[in-house]
């Protein structure tokens, strides 16, 4: 035997798809769009058994109302599909099971039972699984309780009520419904939510109008503020490259400096140099003006010798004179000249 899941409800949810695969290797998953090919794989395979998993009929009609369906028309469609869902099963009874989407492990638990006990295979759901079950439209946005209502108001018209009377016969488990008090309840407390968020967006809507106001006019400050920044910042730079320009000719200076302190310190070691060959001129100087002052007395010595020399040569010429003037001068020229003619012998 052969098990097909047709699963017909068009939901993201696998968790329940894949606890059901986990209990035997005669599964076969189909993705069957339409009635027409489940009924054409039963009719093919005589030794097959359905499993046909729809769409909860309130959980149906608002999913196609969100869509923006006419409810008229939601509705019409959705009877077309319970009565051939219907045909099906009544001409496939012993080889189909039928049942709502499972939300939770007791109804997964029970469509596996009916199935087991239908087939006769050991089908039982492992007690470590725990398939993922994904809430309803209705559950999971708390602002369609009013669909839900509308939903439920179409699908109480006599003509479909019918039709979901004999869907839940046929199908496998009871599916717990809400009650049009708690809907109410529950539609009026998301109703005074949405009430107190409308108000909460409008404080923040005014929030947002004054934050806007609050921008424009920092925007126009900014507008005024950016040029002045600018000039600022054009200032800035000039007086960064005066700056620049300055630190440069600081430089150049400061190396000058450094020039003109080693020239300084070399004229100045220069200078020490002369002085002290100055001081040594000076000593010489001294000493010649001391041999000098020697000199001129000693000259002066000389000078007075000289004249008594001179005074003495002249008192001795005259004397000289004297003498050759002299009688005894004359008597005594043939003896000197005798005398002399000898010396020279």
């Amino acid at each position: 035997m052969r098990l097909i899941l047709a699963d017909l409800t068009e939901s993201p949810d696998d968790g329940w798809i894949s606890a059901l695969k986990t209990t035997s290797h005669m599964w076969a998953e189909q993705n069957m769009p339409g009635i027409e090919r489940i009924q054409r794989a039963l009719e093919e395979e005589p030794s097959s058994y359905a499993v046909v998993v729809y769409q909860d009929p309130v959980e149906q009609l608002i999913g196609a109302l969100l869509k923006g369906e006419d409810p008229d028309e939601a509705l019409a469609e959705w009877q077309s599909f319970a009565g051939s869902l219907l045909e099906l099963h009544e001409r496939f009874l012993h080889r189909m099971s039928l049942g709502s989407r499972p939300l939770t492990r007791v109804g997964l638990e029970d469509l596996l039972d009916h199935v087991a006990k239908s087939t006769g295979l050991p089908l039982k759901l492992s007690t470590d699984t725990k398939p993922r079950v994904l809430t309803t439209a209705q559950d999971r946005d708390t602002e369609i309780y009013g669909m839900q209502l509308a939903a439920i108001h179409l699908l109480d018209l006599p003509g479909p009520k019918v039709l979901v009377d004999q869907l839940e016969v046929a199908s496998v488990g009871a599916v717990e419904k809400p009650s049009r008090p708690d809907l109410i309840t529950k539609f009026l407390t998301s109703r005074s939510r949405l009430i107190q968020d409308r108000a909460e967006y409008v404080k923040l809507r005014a929030n947002n109008r004054d934050q806007k106001k609050e921008l424009d006019r920092i925007k126009k400050e900014n507008a005024l503020l950016i040029p002045q920044l600018h000039r600022t910042q054009e200032e800035l730079e000039r007086a960064l490259l005066e700056k620049r320009s300055l630190m440069a000719k600081i430089h150049e200076m400061r190396k000058g400096r450094d020039y003109r302190k080693t020239k300084i310190q070399q004229l100045e070691r220069e200078l020490e140099e002369q002085a002290g060959k100055l001081e040594w001129l000076r000593a010489v100087r001294d000493q010649h003006r001391s041999a000098a002052r020697e000199l001129r007395v000693e000259q002066k010595q000389s000078k007075t010798h000289l004249r008594t020399l001179e005074e003495q040569v002249e008192t001795l010429g005259a004397e000289l004179k004297s003498i050759k003037s002299s009688r005894s001068w004359r008597y005594t020229r043939v003896l000197r000249q005798v005398n002399g003619a000898a010396d020279r012998v």
